[in-house]
């Protein structure tokens, strides 16, 4: 009977670290996105992973959950009870991380200041510029400061906590691991968007939809829909790569789902995130090529794919036509924001320099009826007003640390195509969707913690592996 019971236990264990927890978990997403009742399956998906993240000694789950979990929404029109029953498998999620920190004693140096990763400093730091912000303002809602920066700091305190737990068990993977759960996510979001358009139907309708962004998916409008699947191409690529039982079947349908996502994307008609993966996407196709040892299925599957492509532009040519002329017509018009937004960041920006107007600034209600600041469509521009000079400082910090965690590690293809993901949507959200998304903010920083955790140990060290008060420490022992 305990044989019996441990080969169970074992097999769930393996079960929850292994692709399959992925497939699963990106099933039940779907199913709770288009039953309605998707409240009810986030509080399903919590209880899982409570219940993993306590049994286990690993933080997969987690992680999967965090990338996935907001997919789930099928509308952002929720009760006060949605609310609370979220809320409160939310804080057993994290009490449940504590309790793993509690039953499988971690490591604790690994964030001593001697040997804390730079990207995990950069978090923490992050939220001093949000403690500031809008001090001196003369209409600064410190409310509203004060709970950007709690939420700021629950995030670093949570990533902190899973490095922790994480890193001290050293053979799991995790960049793979984050880069399958972020492709499922895209996946997820692919067969959302079909379902959308064959729910309404009427052709002509379906194209009139697409050209006027009229299309809504619940948890997400287009622009936010088209930096998730252009995150989704380098993912696709890295499963080209990165080996596998059964490449023949693998690589022609990651090449499949590439195509798919960047044909949608061009229907979101986000004109941004389009423009940056055209851009990338040739090296990423040359990287990809160099580095697969399947040089001859990629390229069988990237040119059938291909032509497949032709032949969906060709049988819907007027329609696709419409799309296009309209993004074209658009070209680099900024949709005032040069013209309007930008000046209006920098103008509140020249009243308080330093700390910025704060969090506060035109509060309003968004569809799920909580109150959200005004967006400056750009990160650098939602800083330099909300935070001012100190919130520049700490966001070049906050960059620079993230790109600094592909250097030890550019022989890895997950590790570059992982900065890759990053990068299509940092340079995209200096022009429109800023990073401060919760749920884009979250899935980049567990990109990031995945990074760190595959680091070998004694890279990318904030300090440069020195211990930053041993100066204090030999001033006391002088003493």
């Amino acid at each position: 009977m305990k044989e019996l019971l441990k080969k169970s236990v074992s097999g769930i264990e393996n079960l929850i670290k292994s692709d399959w927890y992925i497939v699963i978990f990106a099933i039940f997403v779907f199913l709770g996105w288009i039953s309605g009742y998707w409240v009810g399956v986030i509080c399903f998906l919590l209880g899982v992973t409570i219940l993993a993240t306590i049994c286990f000694n690993t933080f997969k789950p987690l992680l999967c959950l965090l990338i996935m979990i907001a997919a789930t929404m099928g509308t952002q029109r929720v009760t006060k009870t949605d609310i609370i029953l979220i809320t409160v498998f939310g804080v057993c999620q994290a009490i449940a991380v504590v309790c793993n920190l509690l039953i499988f004693k971690p490591d604790w140096s690994v964030i001593s200041p001697k040997n804390i990763k730079g990207f995990s400093f950069a978090q923490i730091l992050f939220v001093i510029p949000f403690l500031f912000a809008g001090l001196g303002y003369k209409d600064n809602n410190v409310k509203a400061n004060l709970v950007a920066a709690g939420i700021m700091a629950l995030i670093a305190i949570i990533y902190l906590l899973i490095y922790v737990g994480a890193k001290t068990n050293k053979d799991q993977n995790y960049m793979d691991y984050v880069i399958k759960a972020l492709f499922g996510l895209t996946c997820v979001a692919t067969v959302e968007f079909v379902i959308c358009l064959i729910r309404i139907e009427d052709l002509s309708q379906i194209t009139n939809m697409l050209i006027w962004k009229a299309i809504w998916f619940g948890w997400t409008g287009h622009n936010t829909f088209a930096s998730v699947l252009s995150m989704g191409i380098p993912c696709a690529l890295y499963l080209c790569i990165r080996e596998q039982k059964y490449f023949y079947i693998g690589i022609p349908l990651a090449t499949f789902m590439m195509f798919v996502e960047f044909g949608l994307m061009v229907l979101t008609g986000s004109r941004g995130a389009l423009l940056f993966t055209i851009l990338l996407l040739p090296s990423m196709l040359l990287y990809t090529m160099w580095q697969t040892k399947h040089k001859l299925t990629f390229f069988i599957s990237f040119s059938v794919c291909f032509l497949f492509i032709i032949l969906v532009t060709l049988k819907f040519n007027n329609e696709i036509s419409k799309i296009l002329i309209t993004i074209l017509n658009k070209g680099l018009d900024s949709s005032s924001r040069v013209e309007s937004i930008y000046p209006e960041a920098v103008g509140l920006f020249n009243q308080n320099k330093l700390f910025g107007v704060g969090w506060g600034y035109k509060l309003a209600p968004n569809l799920a009826g909580f109150l959200q600041p005004y967006l400056f469509h750009s990160t650098f521009f939602q800083v330099l007003a909300n935070m001012g000079i100190l919130g520049v400082i700490c966001l070049v910090i906050f960059f620079l640390w993230r790109y600094f965690l592909v250097l030890p590690m550019y022989k890895k293809p997950g590790a570059v195509l992982i900065m890759v993901a990053i990068f299509v949507f940092d340079i995209y959200s200096m022009i429109d969707t800023s990073i401060f998304n919760p749920m884009l903010f979250i899935v980049l920083s567990c990109l990031s913690l995945a990074m760190e955790l595959d680091m070998p140990d004694g890279k990318c060290c904030a300090f440069l592996g020195k211990d930053p008060l041993s100066i204090f420490k030999r001033k006391r022992l002088d003493k």
